[in-house]
């Protein structure tokens, strides 16, 4: 039997989005990567994330899932919203 460093922890945990519960992905790097960005990722419910592998620059991770929330959306999800709320107002 192998025993675990980590009493009373679970070691393996799979990451869950804070607001929906659903299983998050692993944060991607951007394809405008500039220096010093932090790969970032986003949750089907509209929640982003951004990691930073070393745990010593929390500050920063939050300003980069800040500017990854606020970029453009594509204009099939501003499509979609439009159509959702226009079928809301139809009933």
């Amino acid at each position: 039997m192998i025993e675990s460093k980590f009493i009373g922890r679970q070691v393996i945990k799979k990451p869950t989005c804070p607001f929906c519960g659903i299983f998050i992905e692993k944060p991607k790097e951007l394809s405008t990567r500039m220096p010093g960005e932090m790969p970032v990722g986003s949750c089907s419910c509209g929640a982003v994330y951004a990691c930073d592998e070393t745990g010593h620059n929390l500050g920063s991770a939050m300003i980069e899932a800040l500017v990854a929330a606020n970029r453009p959306v594509p204009k099939y999800l501003k499509d979609l919203a439009q159509a959702e709320q226009s079928d809301l107002a139809d009933r």
